[in-house]
C-alpha cells in the first residue's frame, strides 16, 4: 500500500497560482515531460518560469495581442525595451 496519494498529473505543488512545482506522478508521466509528449505537457499549466509560461502571463499577452490586432501570433512580453 502506498505511503501517499499521488497528486493528479500536473496539479500545482502547492496548490497556488504561483506554484513553481507540479506533479508528475508516475514515471511514464516524467518521460512524457522531458520527450515533449503533448498529452502530458498538455496539463501542466505551472512550472519554473524558464520552463513554463505563467498562465497569468498568458492571459496577459493574449489580451495584448487582440488589442494590438495580433491575436494568433507568439507575443513575448519583457521588462523593458532594451530586453525585447
Amino acid at each position: 500500500m502506498p505511503e501517499f496519494t499521488p497528486l493528479p498529473l500536473g496539479s500545482r505543488i502547492p496548490g497556488s497560482p504561483h506554484a513553481v512545482s507540479c506533479s508528475l506522478p508516475t514515471m511514464r508521466d516524467v518521460i512524457g515531460y522531458e520527450e515533449k509528449d503533448p498529452v502530458v505537457c498538455a496539463q501542466i499549466d505551472s512550472g519554473y518560469p524558464r520552463f513554463v509560461v505563467h498562465p497569468f502571463v498568458r492571459r496577459l499577452a493574449a489580451a495584448i495581442a487582440r488589442e494590438e490586432h495580433v491575436a494568433g501570433r507568439a507575443v513575448w512580453l519583457t521588462s523593458s525595451g532594451r530586453m525585447a
